[in-house]
């Protein structure tokens, strides 16, 4: 069958989406004809009827995060005026809300993981079979979890991953080795999903987390090394890169035997230490990327559930800087009875971390998680401010007093200001060339 997939970004920046590359190339590995084009501004929505026309495609999917979701039913609209194809949906935002996009017009929702559920509709299809059952398309229960040993490696161009390479002047990502993550951030869908999957597949948290067979990732990275040459950094994706400290080891050290580029990688603190530290820079690791999030420590315990005190964040972050690791930080401001105080804490904090890069973004209240319910249990959401945004970087959804919201947009806006008044001198700057909001980077190790 011909299968045409929708990757929505708009407003969001350029980005590569795994979950379309890996879907591609297990319905093209079953002799499907697979296209997919991503949708980043919203006048790209002007090349549906044109995608239409080229591909023919029978299936036509979505998939879809809580911030594009405002974008389905005009993308829906517009298929059905130039198509009968069937429109499927998948991604985060199918798998917590899948009745909200039913209502937006999606005629299938698949809920989770959907390598195997999405091949067995399309080969029913095919075969006009019975397609009310398959597990993992709503309302039926979610599909098992899949077997990492046993997926194809992605069709990376599918959606154009070179032309997305140069514009990010050439770095390359993202790379996942693995899936799951064993902590409960109140903010993040990984809780989320972790309460999805053991309530409805009845697994345990650790059935959760999984990992690909490290020559199995080694030999995509080859392929990356091979087919797309004047890559100057890999951008490994795991969300928890190091929580397993053997599995994370043997990788970087077969890194080290086959890749000759450099690497960013995500890292959780709480699984970080001296012989991590070590093996990153033996490897080859240019930057390890860590969530902040709040340098307010009730904010973080309390709020966000992040167990982790500033002390431990200032000693773990001393060793990366000790074996020769840049950092990046991630942070989020407008976080839920967050005081303007709290809100300086983090800049203050970061200042004391002096990292390469730091990243401020804005809470966002994703439906289904820990803080949601905090902020509707206080009131604190501004509704109609919410269904107009569609990215972190705009303005916060949240309700709070006039004076938290002079410095909130002061920050926002004057962060390189903020910061280097701090430190009493002129470190950070912004990221000139990438035109990547709520980003500054130090001076004298830029590499854009």
């Amino acid at each position: 069958m011909r299968v045409h997939f929708y990757y929505l970004n708009i407003n969001s920046g350029l980005a590569y989406g795994n979950s379309i590359g890996i879907l591609a190339a297990v319905l093209k590995k079953a002799g499907h004809e697979v296209s997919a084009r991503a949708l980043t501004n919203p006048g790209d929505l002007n090349f549906i009827e044109e995608d239409i026309k080229l591909y023919n495609p029978e299936v036509i999917g979505l998939s879809v995060v809580t911030n594009q979701a405002k974008y389905v039913p005009e993308i829906v609209s517009e298929i059905k005026k130039n198509s009968s194809a069937i429109v499927i949906a998948g991604g985060i935002h199918a798998t917590i809300a899948p009745l909200d996009l039913k209502d937006k017009g999606i005629d299938y929702v698949f809920q989770g993981e959907a390598e195997n559920s999405l091949l067995e509709f399309i080969t029913r299809l095919e075969n006009k079979q019975d397609i009310s059952r398959i597990r993992g398309v709503w309302p039926n229960p979610p599909a098992e979890l899949v077997d990492l040993t046993k997926i194809p490696q992605e069709d990376k161009e599918i959606l154009k991953f070179s032309e997305i390479t140069k514009k990010k002047n050439m770095w390359a990502g993202e790379i996942i080795a693995t899936r799951g993550c064993p902590y409960e951030c109140s903010y993040c869908c990984n809780s989320t999903l972790n309460n999805f999957y053991r309530k409805n597949l009845g697994v345990k948290t650790c059935d959760i987390l999984r990992r690909r067979p490290v020559e199995h990732v080694i030999d995509e990275l080859k392929e990356l090394q091979e087919n797309y040459p004047g890559i100057k950094m890999i951008i490994l994706g795991d969300d928890t890169f190091t929580l397993n400290k053997e599995y994370c080891l043997e990788l970087l050290r077969k890194y080290k035997e086959n890749i000759k580029i450099p690497f960013v990688c995500n890292v959780n603190l709480l699984s970080f230490d001296e012989d991590i530290a070590k093996a990153l820079k033996d490897a080859g690791c240019y930057e390890i990327k860590i969530g902040i999030e709040s340098g307010s420590e009730r904010i973080r315990r309390d709020i966000l559930k992040r167990f982790i005190t500033n002390e431990q964040i200032l000693e773990k972050t001393k060793i990366a800087h000790n074996a020769g690791l840049n950092i990046s930080t991630f942070n989020m401001i407008g976080l839920p009875t967050e005081t303007e105080s709290e809100l300086k804490e983090t800049v203050r904090l970061n200042a004391k971390i002096k990292p390469r890069r730091m990243k401020f973004m804005i809470f966002y209240p994703y439906p289904l998680t820990p803080a949601r319910e905090i902020c509707e249990k206080l009131r604190l959401i501004d509704y109609e401010k919410l269904a107009k945004l569609d990215n972190y970087d705009t303005d916060t959804p949240l309700k709070f007093d006039d004076n938290y919201m002079k410095t909130f947009y002061r920050i926002r806006d004057n962060l390189v200001v903020e910061v280097n008044n701090i430190l009493g001198e002129e470190y950070y700057n912004v990221l000139s060339n990438m035109n990547v909001k709520g980003m500054i980077v130090a001076k004298e190790k830029k590499l854009e």
